[in-house]
C-alpha cells in the first residue's frame, strides 16, 4: 500500500507510470452507448477481476486499489458505469446521477464481463463492488451464481440511508416526482459537484491524503464532478433491499463472499447489509470499526487491515458447489 506522508508522490511518481504501462482502454457497447473500461492485467496475473465503482465516482479513483490488486496477481478490468466518468450519460446534464432503472447497472456489469472472460482466458474471475457498485455486484453473482470464486462487497448498499427522513416518505416523494415527469430533475437532497464544499471534513473517508488526491481529479476534470442525485436514481436504489432480501435467490450463490462494513457509515444501512451476508452460504462480514464509507479512503491503518483481510480471502480456496 501507499503510506500517507508522501502519497501524492507515490501515486505520481510510481503507481500512476505503473498503470499507465499496462493500461488497455476499451469501449464495451450497452443499451444507449459506450462505457468507458479500463483494463489493467499484467503478464503474470493468476486471476481477472471487474471492479464496480460507486456513486459519483469512476474507475480513476481505485488506481491504489488497482495497483494492490495487481501486486496481489490480480488483473483488473474497471468501467466507469453508466452516467460516470468517461462513459454514456442519459441526461442533458453530465453531472447528474441518472439510471432508468437499477438492472441496467447490472445488465451492463454482465456486458462487460463478457470482455473480463475473453482477457481472463482459463485464469478464474473473481469481482470487487463499492456501494453502488457493491449493491450491482451483489446482484450479478446472484444472476451468475456460479462464475466468480471470490466476490468482495465494500460496504454494498443493500440499502440507501434516508438521513433521518422515512422511509417511505424519501420513496413517496421520489416516486411522485417520477409521476410528474421529473425523474430526471435534481433531488431536493442533493446539489451540484462544489469543490469549496467538498472538504475532508464533510467526507466519508478518514484518509485526508487519500481524499486530497482524488478531489484534485474531480477538479481538473468534469467528468469526474457527477455528484447530485435524480429523483428517478433515488427510487431506483430504494428498490434494491427487496430485491437482495428477498426476490432474488442469495442463497444459490457458490461464491466465497466477503462483505466488508465500515462501522461509522451513515449512506448505508448497517443491519441489511448482515441480513444480505446471512443468505450466502460462503459469506463472511468483516467490520472496520473506525472506518467510514469508503474504507479503500481511511487512514493507513485501516487500509493496511483492509487489505490483508482481502489478500487472505482471495488465498482461500475456491469453494467446491
Amino acid at each position: 500500500m501507499i503510506y500517507s506522508g508522501t502519497y501524492a508522490q507515490e501515486m505520481t511518481g510510481r503507481v500512476e507510470p505503473a498503470l499507465r504501462e499496462i493500461l488497455k482502454q476499451e469501449q464495451v457497447n450497452v443499451r444507449g452507448g459506450q462505457l468507458s473500461v479500463s483494463c489493467y492485467i499484467p503478464r503474470d496475473a493468476e486471476s481477472v477481476m471487474l471492479l464496480l465503482h460507486g456513486t459519483s465516482e469512476s474507475a480513476e479513483k481505485y488506481h491504489e486499489m488497482i495497483w494492490m490488486f495487481n501486486q496481489m496477481g490480480i488483473g483488473i478490468v474497471a468501467p466507469d458505469m453508466r452516467g460516470h466518468g468517461k462513459s454514456l450519460r442519459m441526461t442533458g446534464d453530465p453531472c447528474l446521477v441518472y439510471v432508468d432503472r437499477f438492472e441496467d447497472y447490472v445488465d451492463d456489469a454482465e456486458t462487460v464481463l463478457g470482455l473480463v472472460q475473453r482477457v481472463a482466458g482459463d485464469r478464474p474471475l473473481q469481482l470487487f463492488g463499492h456501494s453502488l457498485g457493491g449493491a450491482v455486484a451483489a446482484a450479478l453473482m446472484i444472476r451468475l451464481p456460479d462464475t466468480f470464486t471470490h466476490v468482495i462487497l465494500s460496504s454494498p448498499m443493500v440499502d440507501p440511508s434516508t438521513g433521518g427522513l422515512p422511509r417511505w416518505a424519501g420513496k413517496g416523494i421520489c416516486t411522485l416526482n417520477c409521476l410528474l415527469g421529473r425523474g430526471k430533475k435534481m433531488a431536493f437532497v442533493s446539489g451540484p459537484y462544489n469543490a469549496e464544499t467538498d472538504v475532508f471534513e464533510n467526507s466519508c473517508d478518514t484518509g485526508r491524503e487519500r481524499f486530497e488526491y482524488y478531489k484534485g481529479k474531480r477538479v481538473a476534470d468534469r467528468d469526474y464532478q457527477t455528484s447530485p442525485l435524480t429523483y428517478r436514481w433515488i427510487r431506483e436504489s430504494f428498490g434494491v433491499r427487496d430485491k437482495l432480501l428477498k426476490a432474488w435467490p442469495a442463497e444459490q450463490v457458490k461464491s466465497n463472499v466477503l462483505l466488508c462494513q465500515a462501522g461509522r457509515d451513515t449512506l448505508v444501512s448497517l443491519p441489511e447489509q448482515e441480513k444480505f451476508i446471512r443468505r450466502i452460504k460462503n459469506g463472511r462480514l468483516v467490520c472496520f470499526e473506525s472506518a467510514k464509507h469508503e474504507i479503500y479512503f481511511s487512514d493507513d491503518e485501516t487500509v493496511e487491515r483492509y487489505l490483508k483481510e482481502i489478500e487472505n480471502f482471495i488465498r482461500q480456496e475456491a469453494p467446491n458447489s
